[in-house]
């Protein structure tokens, strides 16, 4: 299913998704002090405590003096008292812990999380994977130093279990002196997909979030693609280049060729869009929609053997032709020089106050 299991017609309107599932409760096993906070670090779970432990480990040992706190949900009405009595263990007073009643899906329970934060803003962990210990103070910096971002995506480096467990024993410090600030816009999402990626270390102004209606529980599984996109038509949003995160590639949903199968019609749906809102020939769109489809043949069995029939039906264009894979070989060849010319950057030298444009 393409166009008929997803709402391409409202893809980037916004939606009041904090509606869904009012009626769940989710119970405050543990909460955090009563204070206006800096930043929360959100972390939502079901069923994986182990990994979970090293996601709170990271978020607890960060090297900062920025006021943040930790709020984790748990999706899993039946879980037991594991993870309360870790978190009480730390003797600290800056995490939160609820419980939700029933299990009511990520992204249902990612906002829910961010409904519950304290803080002015929120940072977005998976409880497979686990942030660097100067993530906080990174981003904290970034933020009070380029105000007129409200949406900042820190460099993630994937990486196995044990990798990360050794990185963790280790310390996850990242000596990188200097680094690009990338000014994204909506062009560089068409040009090179979803160039902010896993949404790990995501942090995002708390207002603006709830503005926006929070995320979308209609395009699963690339519900946050689309909410960068819909951002990006209205809002400054900032790429950091540095790695403030390590995302977990052995234990990942998004493996599952199914997943895969609908990020890839999600992909084409995004940009289809995209062109149709653009001001340009008919004829110029289904260039680049035939281009965009091509480029998601390749990378993806299901598609591959797909009719013309199938591809109509799913996407609403056609298999692309010799002319359009030709031009596709040359456009996506170059999309890194594409990138280039598109974004904005911004290099950092130590203070966050001395920027430099290479425009």
């Amino acid at each position: 299913q393409g166009l008929e299991k997803f709402n391409y017609e409202e893809i980037f309107k916004k939606k009041n998704s904090f509606v869904d599932f009012v009626n769940v409760e989710s119970h405050p096993l543990l909460e955090s002090r009563d204070q206006i906070y800096f930043i929360s670090i959100l972390i939502t779970t079901f069923k994986r405590n182990e990994l979970l432990k090293e996601a709170i480990l990271s978020a607890i040992y960060q090297q900062t003096n920025v006021v943040y706190e930790i709020v984790i949900v748990d999706n899993d009405p039946d879980s037991s008292n594991e993870i309360l009595n870790f978190i009480k263990g730390f003797g600290i007073d800056c995490v939160a812990y609820y419980k939700n009643s029933q299990n009511i899906g990520m992204y249902p329970n990612l906002n829910r999380a961010i409904q519950l934060a304290k803080g002015e803003w929120i940072s977005i962990l998976h409880d497979d994977d686990v942030l660097k210990d100067d993530f906080v103070e990174v981003v904290s910096q970034l933020i009070q130093a380029k105000p007129e971002f409200k949406v900042f995506y820190p460099m993630k480096r994937p990486l196995s279990s044990s990798e990360i467990r050794k990185c963790l024993k280790q310390g996850c410090h990242t000596a990188k002196k200097y680094f690009y600030l990338y000014d994204l816009k909506t062009r560089d999402f068409f040009f090179m997909g979803n160039i902010a990626g896993a949404p790990v270390g995501a942090t995002l102004n708390k207002k603006l979030i709830l503005d926006y209606g929070g995320f979308s529980n209609d395009y699963y599984p690339f519900n946050d693609y689309v909410m960068w996109v819909r951002l990006s038509l209205s809002e400054k949003m900032a790429l950091i280049d540095k790695e403030l995160s390590y995302y977990r590639i052995d234990v990942n949903e998004s493996l599952n060729e199914t997943v895969q199968f609908d990020f890839y019609v999600g992909d084409c749906l995004i940009r289809r869009k995209m062109i149709d809102q653009a001001k340009i020939f008919k004829k110029i769109k289904k260039l680049f929609l035939n281009v965009t489809l091509y480029e998601n043949i390749e990378k993806n069995t299901f598609l591959k053997g797909a009719s013309k029939e199938d591809l109509k039906r799913l996407f609403g264009i056609e298999r692309p032709g010799f002319l359009c894979s030709t031009i596709r070989r040359v456009i996506f060849k170059t999309q890194k020089n594409l990138f280039k010319l598109f974004r904005r950057r911004m290099i950092y030298h130590n203070d966050f106050n001395n920027w430099r444009r290479n425009d």
